[in-house]
């Protein structure tokens, strides 16, 4: 029996693999890969957001042991199934396995009998051990029975379901293994930027997020294991970290004592982390500068709203206005800070939004290094929030395939809300906050074009909204309508177009073009590009 296992990572936005943008290796496949590999079974790892034909590379592949599946839930379930087709029809006695935010927090869509046709196994949690003991279960011809977190199918009917697993899963020493990765140029690009988890977990309780369901608990690397693979990294020629982890912040004397293992050994890497506000302003000023000093150089942190009351009723369990001392703190030490902002909270009016978002030109004037990111509030399924709007029917508890394949997360705009809930007032609600974002993007935020026209007609834009802003004519949104079924059609033009590239005859036509295509060598280079001196 083959003791190969191909691990699919499918892809999470449709413009994807993009030159333009750079996407971070696929953590979660690396993750489960680790004990497979020390185990000793050959691992192929398959990122559809990195390789324009994975169906090639699949092709490629001996036939495996099992075909895992890592979904983070949105358009990964739907791609996802593509992907799990092509396997089905390549391999078509390889058991399917899905594992992921997806069927940890939303396992009914798999276990359906309808899914039969995509899932065998699931996964539910973090699915390191799980993995390993399913492989060997496979190998030797033996019931899953008894593994925690997992559900496995028994011919084509339901699921069978076992306990779930405990939340202690231990963290490892050795680094993840990046060898199995393809090529390292579509994450770290020109840069040299390499993703990183050396935590996971987050102990707090947001009731929009899926984290804490998913984790109920937070796991830290020690750190000389830390220490030890950000040094691998700098002699892999990377120049910057993204920690990964959920909550980077969560035990202080753990950051600073990392910071002072850097600055030891001479890491000289910059890295980037997310973080909550409460717990960094837990850091004094002399802990602060180390930190500062070991390379960080920025830091992305939830502030949702400044609506004390509207952050209360979703159980933030911080004070909004610490956002203030946050941005002078980092300010002080040379630190950027990323914010994101949610629009749409459930008690969140349109006042309470315009306040809000004055708070950010308050935070920018401090903290002219701030870069926001705009979410529309949309709760994780399995999280309380999301339990109170399916229970107001105001959303949809998904019980197959097909109904989460129609819930698209991937535009912030969410064209769901536009027209699947059931509510109109719940339709109006969002689409009145949706408004005045954009009207506030527009006159203050939004990069002005370079060329002369074309930055004309956007000051009269820009001046128009900023009008509408301050007055706050929020009615009547008909510009702000033109403007998104304008930028809708825009994005779906260049997603079909996309598409179209990815069909083999076009995508073969375009790559024998592009060697047809004269190559301009520079005049201090020879004709095969080798400097003339040499």
């Amino acid at each position: 029996m083959s003791r190969s296992i191909v691990l699919l990572y499918p892809r999470f936005e449709p413009d994807f693999p993009d030159p333009y943008k750079r996407t971070g290796p696929p953590l979660a496949p690396l993750t489960v890969a680790r004990p497979l590999v020390r185990a000793g079974y050959k691992v192929d790892i398959i990122d559809e957001n990195a390789t324009p034909r994975a169906i090639d590379r699949m092709r490629a592949c001996e036939t495996p042991l099992y075909v895992g599946i890592s979904s983070l839930g949105g358009n990964t379930v739907k791609t996802g199934r593509r992907m799990a087709n092509w396997a089905r029809k390549m391999w078509p006695d390889t058991p399917i396995v899905w594992g992921g935010w997806a069927p940890t927090l939303m396992p009914q869509i798999f276990e359906d009998p309808g899914s039969a046709k995509w899932a065998d196994i699931i996964v539910r949690g973090r699915g390191e051990a799980q993995a390993l003991e399913i492989a060997k279960r496979l190998e030797s011809g033996e019931s899953l029975e008894g593994i925690p977190g997992v559900s496995w199918r028994e011919g084509k009917g339901k699921m069978k379901s076992n306990k779930d697993a405990p939340f202690d899963d231990p963290t490892h020493s050795e680094l993840l293994p990046y060898h199995l990765l393809d090529s390292y140029e579509p994450y770290t690009t020109k840069y040299g930027i390499m993703s990183y988890i050396s935590s996971y977990g987050c102990p707090h309780r947001c009731h929009f997020c899926g984290i804490p369901i998913g984790t109920r608990t937070f796991k830290p690397t020690a750190n000389d294991h830390v220490t030890n693979h950000l040094l691998h990294f700098k002699q892999m020629g990377m120049k910057e970290i993204i920690f990964f982890d959920d909550n980077f912040f969560t035990i202080k004397e753990r950051v600073v004592d990392m910071a002072q293992r850097m600055l030891d050994a001479n890491v000289g890497l910059k890295w980037h982390c997310n973080g909550r506000i409460d717990q960094i302003l837990r850091l004094d000023d002399e802990e602060m500068a180390i930190v500062a000093k070991s390379g960080w150089k920025s830091v992305n942190v939830g502030y949702e709203t400044n609506d004390q009351d509207v952050a209360d009723s979703v159980s933030k369990d911080y004070h909004t206005d610490d956002i203030f001392d946050l941005a002078r703190t980092l300010a002080k030490h040379g630190v950027g800070l990323s914010v994101n902002f949610m629009v749409g909270l459930p008690g969140e009016t349109p006042e309470s939004l315009v306040g809000s978002l004055e708070s950010l030109k308050q935070i920018h004037a401090i903290q002219p290094d701030m870069v926001v990111s705009w979410y529309i509030f949309m709760p994780s399924p399995g999280t309380p929030l999301w339990h109170d709007l399916v229970k107001q029917g105001l959303m949809t508890h998904h019980q197959t395939f097909n109904e989460h394949a129609a819930f698209d997360t991937i535009f912030m705009e969410h064209p769901w809300y536009f027209w699947g809930p059931p509510s109109s007032m719940w339709q109006e609600w969002r689409r009145k906050h949706q408004a005045v974002v954009w009207y506030f993007w527009m006159a203050y935020a939004a990069p002005t074009p370079s060329n002369p026209v074309t930055r004309w007609l956007f000051q009269q834009m820009r001046n128009w909204c900023r009008f509408r802003y301050e007055k706050r004519l929020f009615r009547l949104r008909l510009d702000w309508r033109i403007a998104y079924h304008y930028h809708w059609t825009e994005v779906h033009t260049r997603w079909f177009f996309k598409g179209l590239s990815r069909i083999r005859p076009f995508w073969d036509l375009w790559r024998a073009f592009r060697k047809l295509r004269p190559v301009k060598v520079p005049e201090e280079l020879g004709v095969a590009g080798i400097p003339k001196s040499i």
